[in-house]
């Protein structure tokens, strides 16, 4: 297990998963696109939103308390605030790739798509 304090990256700072993740196979980067909403016309779409990367997240640890403090404690929502989280499937339409993450077996789901 790796420890690490996760971090938002910078605009525009980039890395290279490849290489800093070379060595530790369970760590990957999240992407968070957050502030916005969906709107179905004309094709679904995140629009008026912010996206933050987080990177060095241990798919081993990862759970839905994790996603609660990355979304309270780096992004600055409310514990109070009703928050709906979903993700989509790399590579794939939001029609048909939009999934739901309310519990830890979603997270488990959404990992298996990590690479």
């Amino acid at each position: 297990m790796v420890l690490v304090e996760w971090k938002a990256r910078e605009e525009g700072e980039e890395i290279n998963p490849f290489e800093a993740y070379a060595n530790e196979p369970t760590l990957f980067t999240l992407q968070i696109f957050h502030s916005g909403k969906f709107v179905k016309f004309p094709g679904r779409k995140y629009v008026n939103g912010k996206v933050t990367f987080f990177g060095y997240v241990d798919s081993d640890e990862f759970s839905m308390h994790e996603l609660n403090i990355i979304f309270q404690k780096l992004l600055g929502y409310s514990s109070d605030e009703v928050m709906h989280y979903h993700f989509k499937i790399h590579d794939q339409d939001l029609y048909v790739s939009l999934r739901c993450l309310g519990n830890d077996k979603d997270v488990i789901d959404m990992i298996q798509y990590v690479s």
